[in-house]
């Protein structure tokens, strides 16, 4: 299996995978002190593509 090119069972660091393929949930698992918004933009926010607020609403991923 690749990622980018790279094979995720040889050459690329389990650390880094786990941080670059999020996990998906069948059933919802939101944090429940954060807004809708707030769950949806966490990645985002958490990998530092966006920095304040406006610019999580504008992020392109």
């Amino acid at each position: 299996m690749y990622l980018d090119g790279r094979d995720i069972f040889n050459k690329m660091d389990v650390v880094e995978l786990r941080t670059r393929v999020q996990m998906v949930f069948q059933i919802p698992n939101p944090s429940p002190n954060l807004s809708i918004f707030e769950n949806v933009a966490l990645g985002v926010k958490l990998n530092g593509l966006a920095r304040s607020k406006r610019n999580l609403r504008c992020a392109r991923l």
